[in-house]
């Protein structure tokens, strides 16, 4: 009797196992996808660190706290990746009203905004962000080059940076602004 509970107990086991396989593939794929951008993107890391730990910057002029504002989570995280590797600490939000709210509660040393948000554009965005803070520093980044030209005849816009961004040249450009501080 115990025996053919405890089959029972397997079968329906089983049973809910195979009910979720489904799920379970997507699980998988889904971690195989952040296994390789792991993959691909901890070099890039590592040797941004290595070349930013070799770079003499006093403390005072590194920025500690950057907000990344992007709808696409995978820009999102991987310059989340890069700047939290080369020591700031990082925030980030999908449109422009989080940002607002983030910026009201939170002190930020600078804003990378893309330029095409859900709910406004990135420089509209940007405007709102300098009256609210005029020391504050911004990155524009864009997927259209048509763009940049606008932005650039922007004074108050710190840098425009076009899609795919160059972990290199995005550290590069940080580095350049606070230098100028």
């Amino acid at each position: 009797m115990a025996e053919s509970s405890e089959k029972e107990s397997f079968e329906k086991i089983f049973k809910i196992l195979s009910e979720h396989d489904e799920h379970f593939n997507v699980i998988e794929k889904r971690l195989d996808n952040i296994v390789k951008l792991m993959d691909f993107y901890t070099p890039i890391i590592k040797q941004v660190s290595s070349t930013i730990k070799d770079t003499k910057i006093e403390l005072h002029d590194v920025p500690k706290n950057i907000l990344i504002v992007d709808d696409d989570p995978n820009v999102v995280k991987t310059l989340k990746m890069v700047l939290e590797g080369t020591g700031y600490t990082v925030d980030s939000a999908p449109n422009a009203m989080e940002a607002l709210r983030k910026a009201k509660r939170l002190h930020f040393d600078l804003v990378i905004i893309d330029m095409n948000l859900p709910d406004t554009l990135g420089d509209e965005l940007a405007q709102r962000l300098y009256e609210m803070n005029e020391k504050i520093r911004i990155i524009m980044i864009t997927g259209y080059s048509n763009y940049v030209d606008k932005l650039e005849k922007n004074l108050e816009i710190i840098d425009v940076l076009t899609k795919p961004i160059n972990p290199e040249a995005l550290i590069g450009v940080i580095n350049g602004i606070f230098q100028k501080k």
